[in-house]
């Protein structure tokens, strides 16, 4: 049975269990680059003020993968957790049957088939378990969701020792939330904790910031106040004792909540700059933190945390991974096991050992810098660094979290570049790349790829439009398509704006599109439509002002604004969780309202839903516009690299299928195998649904293999790469925006852009 959720909460679904971390924490400004290998030798060793060379400190925490058990071909893992004995279980189900696995001192696997995980009250077509643990009273308690009878309802079961079944009676259960479109909603449990006292401690879908505490006979006692993150998801808690441990309302801080005196006892600050965390407790009282930045250790009554694992080094750091769970082995020296949700929709499990005969910090280093967050940078790193540990990558992302333009960060970056230093590695999405080429900041890595090309293993239709005289100076690593969608006649129209324009004038009592911001507007036909207005070097007149008479007819046909309302929450939300903003980003019942075209960009399989359910029963089609794609991810070396070799090792790895196959939400992969892989996935069950303030909703599934294939084919076409600069970008826009609002007219507008990029090329 699938499960309808909302558009948003479908993102959420697919974050939680596919990545996260899309926005980890680097060095924030281009200025400090330097900074980053100061002190060090060419051999990573650091020198003493008289230039005499010291032993490397030695002794750090290793990972190593757990071989998870065997499973049946359609078996699937469903929750890890550890037992009242501190062992490892894995929890798995196929077709309705439950199985147990834990986790021996031998690292074998010995399986069980539960009674009281099989049986009348979990068993069943439209039944799930949402979640299942093991409580501070030593029982397991399950969270089963009944989808029977267009309705959602949850129960929770609970085994006395692991040998019956009886569900818990709590009438809050049973109470109706909403209902939407015959389908009857109740509260959705989706996490559960039990106290000492055997009291539950619940999280509940649409009880948002919030954990809810009922008594051992179903009462409800508390309701908590709790922090989210950045996506607005429930952070995660633990219990301990009668105690739940977590983020604090405002999220500065992690509370030790006591649920006998309903109050918050201590709170101890915590840089929460991670999307999900997990916690262990040992037995005096020592808590342990994992997140994407490490694991932390807190003291009992302690107010300083010590991070003992650096993640920056390992797994926690990849976006494709979602810290589930964190498990402590006490012991003279202590071992520790991450339990991360991957983009199977499983789990991996981690063991961290530490190895006194490795050098606690590795002995080579090389930069990495983007403007922005780059999610399959970040995933590289981490797998990178795994497989050579003797060498660290430092990420420098520019733009974290602070305000600022980023011009300005751009020209810190020109500044540190054209004095010969700078990163190894470049990411150069958005930066002026043309002049980069021209000043011989960046090195020629043909020789890199195109004996990957040859070989067939990357997509040369996409890496092969970036060949400069024989020449290859940035390759991308992602890339994403460009789709209209609409009546016949009308994506027809969209080769050209002037062709748009001509539509317009000729369909007048008909919209184009859906409403955007003026800002959004210019920022996708300036990508799509952009390529005639410099023209040897200078601003083009006569090209630019048609420019602007065309762009002025779409934004009056679409009634563009400062502001959309109506697609604010979708973006926001979008462009959190996954990595920044996108382009083409419309309304998603744009057509359902009458317009006659729609533009979107496609990134992975997942963004098709609702795009072919749009297209069910509806005389519309599609098309890729002018064979662009729009790239993420462009790499280059920088030619004044001192690590020049190691850096080109980095790079060839970011193509590898290790680092394409994963899907962090950022673009389809470069590699021509994890592109068949991605294609080729059969349906996995999800579905999405969406419905707005005007009544339209619209649902489908995951695309059945004839669409699939019908934009793989697409994806095997697109040949022009849409070039953005970000400089060059702003200046046009920041002077043509008072034009399309009115306020100026258009000789004035060309006067505007003519001065600003003219003197901006001249440089």
């Amino acid at each position: 049975m699938r499960r309808r959720i909302t558009a948003v909460l479908i993102l959420l679904v697919l974050v939680v269990t596919s990545f996260s971390g899309c926005s980890k924490e680097g060095e924030k400004e281009a200025g400090k680059l330097n900074n980053v290998k100061n002190n060090q030798t060419d051999n990573g060793k650091k020198e003493d003020k008289k230039g005499d060379k010291k032993e490397p400190t030695m002794g750090r925490y290793m990972e190593e993968k757990v071989k998870l058990p065997d499973l049946a071909g359609d078996e699937t893992m469903i929750k890890v957790l550890e037992n009242k004995d501190k062992q490892i279980e894995v929890f798995t189900a196929n077709k309705g049957k439950y199985n147990c696995y834990r986790l021996k001192e031998d690292m074998t696997w010995e399986s069980s088939t539960p009674e009281w995980l099989n049986n009348k009250l979990t068993q069943g077509a439209n039944k799930v378990i949402n979640d299942i643990c093991m409580g501070e009273d030593g029982n397991y308690y399950l969270v089963v969701a009944d989808y029977s009878n267009d309705t959602q309802k949850s129960a929770i079961i609970k085994s006395a020792e692991g040998k019956t079944a009886q569900k818990v009676n709590i009438p809050y259960l049973d109470k109706e939330t909403t209902t939407s479109s015959n389908y009857k909603h109740y509260p959705g449990i989706v996490k559960i904790q039990v106290l000492e006292n055997g009291s539950m401690v619940l999280s509940d879908m649409w009880e948002s910031s919030s954990l809810l505490v009922f008594s051992p006979d179903g009462k409800k006692t508390d309701k908590v106040k709790i922090g989210q993150n950045q996506y607005g998801q429930d952070q995660n808690y633990i219990t301990n004792g009668n105690d739940i441990i977590t983020i604090n309302e405002d999220g500065t801080s992690v509370m030790f909540y006591d649920t006998q005196q309903k109050q918050i006892k201590r709170s101890v600050d915590f840089n929460n700059k991670s999307n999900d965390i997990c916690y262990a407790m040992k037995n005096d009282g020592t808590l342990l933190l994992g997140d994407s930045a490490g694991i932390h250790r807190l003291q009992k009554d302690g107010t300083l945390w010590e991070t003992v694992v650096d993640g920056s080094l390992n797994s926690m750091s990849m976006p494709s991974f979602t810290f589930a769970n964190l498990f402590v082995k006490e012991g003279e020296q202590e071992e520790y096991y991450g339990v991360y949700g991957n983009g199977d929709r499983g789990y991996v499990i981690m063991h961290y050992v530490f190895d006194k005969n490795v050098a606690s910090v590795p002995s080579k280093e090389i930069t990495v810098y983007s403007l922005k967050e780059n999610s399959t940078v970040r995933q590289a790193i981490a797998l990178f660094q795994s497989e050579n540990t003797d060498i660290k990558v430092n990420y420098v992302v520019a733009m974290g979290e602070e305000a600022g333009k980023v011009t300005d960060y751009i020209r810190a970056l020109n500044t540190e570049l054209l004095a010969g230093n700078g990163a190894d590695v470049l990411i150069l999405d958005g930066l002026p790349v043309d002049s980069y080429i021209e000043k011989g900041v960046l090195a020629d890595i043909n020789n890199l790829i195109s004996p990957l090309e040859e070989s067939g293993e990357l997509l040369k239709n996409i890496t092969g439009g970036y060949q400069k005289d024989g020449k290859v100076y940035q390759v991308p690593l992602r890339f994403s398509i460009p789709i209209i969608q609409g009546k016949s006649d009308a994506i027809k129209a969209s080769d050209s704006l002037s062709h748009i324009a001509d539509y317009i004038k000729q369909n007048k009592d008909k919209t184009y599109s859906g409403t955007t911001t003026y800002k959004q507007l210019l920022e996708n036909y300036l990508a799509l439509y952009s390529s005639e207005l410099i023209q040897n070097g200078q601003l083009s007149d006569e090209n630019f002002t048609t420019f602007l008479k065309n762009i002025k007819a779409v934004s009056e046909n679409i009634k563009a604004t400062e502001t959309n309302e109506e697609n604010r929450d979708f973006d926001s939300v979008y462009a959190k969780m996954f990595g920044g903003e996108r382009l083409f980003l419309e309304n998603t019942f744009s057509i359902l309202k009458g317009n006659e075209t729609t533009m979107s960009q496609i990134r992975n399989v997942y963004d098709t839903i609702l795009f072919f359910a749009i297209m069910k029963d509806k005389e519309i089609s599609y098309q890729a516009i002018n064979q662009m794609f729009i790239p993420n991810g462009l790499v280059g070396l920088n030619s004044k690299s001192k690590e020049s070799e190691i850096a080109q090792r980095f790079i060839s790895f970011l193509f590898k299928s290790d680092v394409q196959d994963s899907n962090v939400y950022d673009g389809f992969p470069v590699n021509s195998a994890s592109l068949d892989k991605w294609f080729a996935k059969e349906d996995d069950g999800m579905s999405v649904a969406s419905s707005d303030q005007d009544g339209n909703e619209v649902s489908g599934g995951y695309p059945v293999k004839a669409e699939r294939e019908a934009i793989r084919n697409i994806a095997l076409s697109l040949n022009k790469p849409i070039q953005t600069n970000y400089i060059l970008n702003d200046l046009i826009v920041e002077e043509v925006l008072p034009y399309l609002k009115g306020e100026i007219d258009e000789n004035q507008a060309l006067a505007g852009v003519k001065a600003k990029v003219n003197t901006y090329l001249a440089e």
